[in-house]
């Protein structure tokens, strides 16, 4: 991706402790009612409930149609207090209503990821099928250009120096697949220990649930503790696969380079036996191989076609859809004014979700441009000027997608920066809004203000009440 977000393993932590000031939040019970027999405040109870079942601890759902429900019964159970309840109340709805809009966006942003992915592997084979199509132009222009009276003179050498060529490009291609194969391994311990350690934090966020508040407090920090070292080798795996990536369109193009040799030979050495045959043969071998590069050619413009059309509807369509939903959750979070509740973080941290989706969407539209204005440098005619058009086209809409995360990454660094917090919260929070404003100066953009320091006479979250579930925005 052209343009790196302003960090995974720094996003989870603001989202862990945006959680958590919506949790203390609600913990009080002196904000949702006056007594035990309020509707308002037993619905808001009932909703905050409901929500952490779908989405215990810092766990995602892993059904959608099945959080999907529960989000809905979730909204239902709000509507009591969000028309009836006190100022309190109708605040608090608005923040649980606002990570269920944040919820709700996770599925269409695992679509999205699968969308990519989908993309990325088109665009692998478009490079390899144009190592090919050059490739079958270079053999037509070679077998076009075959003359049968000085072939004799140079066959041997040209021979010679053919199979110096396939020697060397077989090695290179070994090497390749062996440096595969290793990082295959390496992967696959990688996953192994991760898979341990994922085992370790489930284990204590279970036991966690089971204790008093102190040490289920400590045994939280444990487990997230134990979440962080899997996060760790995860991104070692990543880094891993993504090497691994690299290497396997460039054996691919071997691959193409040692047929194409190995054509060539086998050309050669029915040249020894007959150069008058050859010549005849040369001349179809080279109408062959041109009309193999006119199908290879058609084949990459409808490769870039469907990878247009995936980008333009169905990760269009994700995109909209879960931003919809994240912007949906700003907007609710900041409906949520109360005396004795604060939304701010809820409605910054969903700021900065939606930055990291547009920053991933942009960078996504930025890699396509970038293969298909590579593509267009090595074409020509038609295809050429079509891979330039569309280069162009994703290149505007991922400047336009950059000026978007710029503007929300802003909103969520604001945010940050301005959070009542102090201890540990307050410089989570400030490293959080330091990632964020390097990001943006990464995508060619400045906040005014940046520098401005975060309150000091705030009250310190972190040290609150943590009695509840510590999940992930959204439930």
């Amino acid at each position: 991706m052209a343009n790196r977000v302003a960090g995974r393993s720094g996003g989870v932590k603001v989202v862990a402790l945006v959680a958590q000031a919506g949790l203390v939040a609600l913990s009080g019970s002196a904000l949702v009612g006056c007594g035990e027999d309020d509707p308002n405040a037993a619905a808001l109870n009932d909703a905050s409930t409901y929500l952490r079942t779908i989405s215990p601890g810092a766990v995602p759902p892993t059904d959608d149609a099945f959080a999907a429900d529960g989000y809905r019964t979730t909204a239902s159970k709000l509507a009591p207090a969000v028309n009836d309840g006190n100022d309190a109340q109708k605040a608090i709805a608005s923040i649980l209503a606002a990570e269920i809009e944040v919820g709700r966006a996770r599925p269409a942003m695992t679509k999205l990821a699968e969308i990519e992915q989908e993309i990325g592997a088109k665009l692998t084979r478009m490079m390899s099928m144009e190592t090919a199509r050059v490739s079958a132009e270079q053999t037509a222009a070679a077998l076009g250009s075959y003359n049968p009276s000085a072939e004799r003179a140079s066959i041997d050498q040209r021979a010679s120096a053919l199979q110096q060529d396939l020697s060397a490009a077989q090695a290179e291609q070994q090497s390749l697949r062996q440096r595969v194969e290793d990082l295959g391994t390496q992967i696959s311990n990688l996953e192994s220990q991760v898979g341990t350690i994922r085992a370790e934090e489930s284990g204590l966020r279970d036991r966690a649930l089971g204790e008093d508040p102190i040490a289920a407090a400590q045994t939280t920090v444990e487990a997230r503790e134990t979440g962080r070292r899997a996060d760790a080798l995860e991104v070692q795996a990543s880094t891993l696969d993504a090497q691994r990536s690299v290497l396997r369109p460039q054996i691919e193009a071997l691959g193409v380079r040692i047929d194409a040799i190995n054509a060539q030979l086998a050309i050669l050495s029915e040249a020894r036996e007959s150069v008058a045959q050859q010549a005849r043969r040369s001349a179809d071998e080279a109408s062959a191989a041109q009309a193999s590069a006119r199908e290879f050619a058609a084949t990459l413009e409808t490769l870039a076609t469907e990878i247009g059309a995936l980008h333009q509807n169905e990760a269009q369509a994700a995109v909209t859809e879960a931003r919809g939903a994240l912007e949906n959750a700003i907007s609710t979070a900041r409906r949520a004014k109360a005396a004795t509740v604060d939304a701010s973080l809820l409605s910054a941290g969903a700021s900065r979700s939606l930055g990291d989706l547009l920053a991933r969407r942009a960078g996504s539209l930025e890699q396509t441009a970038g293969a298909f204005r590579n593509l267009a440098g090595r074409s020509e005619g038609e295809l050429g000027r079509r891979m330039s058009s569309l280069a162009d086209q994703l290149s505007q809409r991922a400047d336009t997608l950059k000026q978007d995360t710029i503007e929300s990454y802003g909103t969520a660094m604001g945010g940050f920066r301005r959070a009542r917090a102090q201890g540990d919260t307050r410089e989570a929070l400030q490293k959080a809004a330091d990632d964020i404003e390097r990001a943006i100066e990464r995508l060619g953009g400045r906040v005014a203000g940046s520098d401005e320091p975060m309150d000091q006479e705030a009250p310190d979250m972190g040290a609150e009440e943590t009695t509840g579930e510590s999940g992930e925005m959204g439930g």
